[in-house]
């Protein structure tokens, strides 16, 4: 979901609270389309993968989201050079999901 799609999903969950809704449970749902579609092992991946997770509320219920992380987590390691920041950056993000 990177660069285009932050707007969009920030509109999204924003509705989905103003209409008393959880915002994991609309994550998980956009995440589950993304990854029937999208490949983890493109350059796009880590920055896909991290956008959602600095949206999700506590605890994590969102086994779809949670796969995509673990998939691209292991698509990504070792990183390559041209990668290196976005990695390193996505994986201090999933610490959250750790927590």
């Amino acid at each position: 979901m990177p660069g285009i799609w932050v707007a969009p999903l920030q509109v999204c969950l924003a509705r989905t609270l103003d209409d008393g809704g959880g915002t994991t449970r609309v994550i998980d749902h956009l995440v589950g389309i993304t990854s029937s579609i999208h490949v983890p092992t493109s350059a796009s991946a880590t920055r896909t993968a991290d956008l959602p997770l600095s949206h999700l509320e506590m605890p994590v219920d969102a086994p779809a989201l949670l796969e995509f992380v673990n998939d691209t987590l292991v698509s990504i390691y070792p990183p390559e050079p041209r990668n290196k920041v976005a990695s390193l950056s996505f994986i201090r993000t999933t610490k959250v999901v750790d927590t």
